[in-house]
């Protein structure tokens, strides 16, 4: 059992904070000033040191200080609702493992506890925790998020089932199509992309369809849409979301009768294709306001699938960082060591452009020549821009609602607790 030592000037934070760790297991021992902790490692070292940044007399900037000083192998993690981002990145580079802030979320507490607990610091310095744990092809899946995206892919891969990827641009659902692809029955054949946004409505009947050959004196090969071209393979539809109504209702034959008419055409012309599909619409609610083909829609929501965005699965951030380094450097290239404020700074920026962002900050650093050592600085600036003088609190805001607050476990336990004991919570 993990022992922790919980600093923090708020007896009545702590009384909370006690009663949230033992619930999960934790031995747990607090103080409500810096210099008692100091005096209490002193005695006996735990684990664990979470620690608030804003204490008097003693801050808790001091208690870190001192901690390293005194323990260099001890683990700290600060929290605070006080100040800018500024004064956490701070306690990285002073050498905590990362910080949380308040109010937080209890499932990013409890997730930067295991990670801080599972964190070597001596191994680290080493570069010998830059590691993939688990992956599915190029997929990086430390979150539970992703795995269980990986188990939903490789149980429908052999098979021809459609599927729909759902989730902001750039955070990687087309390599979850094309992994799919690549462990089908179908990886002999081609996989084609048909980029619905980047197709002009007016086109769009020609590129997926074709057009009659006859009509235009073309060759075979040059009247082919895309849907032929992928006979045998693998249709990867982006953004199916915003397809038109004719082309929906064409869509819908395929799936019905696995045949197309060219444009121009009047012969029915067979297609053998599997049919991937991706979007970053709310696909219920297209079609609940009549925008999406209800019908159409049942051929792919039994296999519907999220994909978070990366800021919403921060344990695939790092991963993926050293998968794209080694992509980028060989896998005999040495990592390079990453200091802790990167390391926040990676960590806690909001990756609006998702997966695809993280693998252009490597390239970035791989062309500047910076493979031995990555600092904050050495990060782009936008990064560090973006974070600077951003208050704590704003950075706390839960906006997908699904995470439970503090507050709400707390209400949830003592529910529990009540019906239990027969009683009304």
């Amino acid at each position: 059992m993990a022992r922790l030592l919980v600093v923090d000037d708020d007896p009545k934070f702590l009384d909370v904070l006690t009663k949230l760790l033992a619930n999960r297991g934790y031995d747990i021992a607090t103080c409500t000033s810096g210099d008692a902790a100091l005096e209490s490692m002193a005695q006996s070292l735990p684990d664990l040191l979470l620690c608030d940044i804003n204490m008097k007399p003693t801050s808790g900037m001091q208690v870190l200080q001192a901690a390293r000083e005194r323990h260099p192998g001890l683990t700290v993690v600060m929290f605070t609702a006080y100040g800018s981002v500024e004064t956490a990145l701070e306690s990285l580079r002073k050498g905590a493992f990362d910080y949380v802030t308040k109010p937080f979320r209890v499932s990013d507490f409890i997730e930067t506890i295991e990670s801080a607990l599972a964190w070597d610091p001596t191994r680290a310095a080493e570069g010998e925790q830059a590691t993939i744990p688990f992956h599915l092809g190029e997929i990086i899946a430390q979150s539970a998020s992703m795995r269980a995206v990986c188990t939903m892919i490789e149980r429908v891969a052999p098979t021809d089932a459609t599927m729909l990827f759902r989730g902001e641009r750039g955070s990687g659902k087309q390599l979850c199509g094309r992994t799919i692809h690549a462990m089908s029955q179908r990886r002999q054949g081609p996989f084609v992309v048909a980029d619905c946004a980047a197709i002009p409505p007016a086109d769009l009947a020609v590129a997926l369809f074709g057009r009659a050959v006859q009509a235009h004196g073309l060759d075979s090969e040059d009247g082919h849409g895309l849907l032929q071209q992928a006979f045998g393979g693998t249709l990867w539809l982006s953004e199916i979301g915003i397809l038109p109504p004719p082309i929906q209702e064409r869509l819908l034959r395929v799936f019905k009768e696995q045949l197309i008419v060219p444009e121009g055409g009047e012969t029915p012309v067979p297609v053998d294709a599997r049919i991937l599909a991706e979007t970053a619409m709310d696909m219920p609610q297209a079609v609940a306001q009549g925008k999406f083909r209800a019908d159409l829609y049942a051929r792919f929501a039994p296999l519907a699938v999220e994909i978070k965005p990366l800021r919403e699965r921060r344990e695939d951030i790092l991963p993926m960082f050293w998968h794209f380094f080694r992509q980028a450097l060989g896998d005999q290239a040495p990592l390079p060591r990453v200091d802790p404020d990167a390391r926040g700074l990676l960590l806690h920026y909001s990756w609006p452009g998702n997966v695809k962002e993280l693998q252009a900050v490597v390239s970035h650093l791989v062309q500047a020549g910076i493979t031995q050592r990555v600092t904050g600085a050495t990060l782009p600036e936008n990064m560090v821009r973006a974070l600077s003088g951003t208050p704590i609190a704003a950075l706390s805001q839960d906006d997908s609602g699904r995470a439970k607050s503090l507050k709400a476990f707390l209400m949830a336990a003592n529910r529990s607790r009540a019906a239990r004991q027969g009683e009304k919570p």
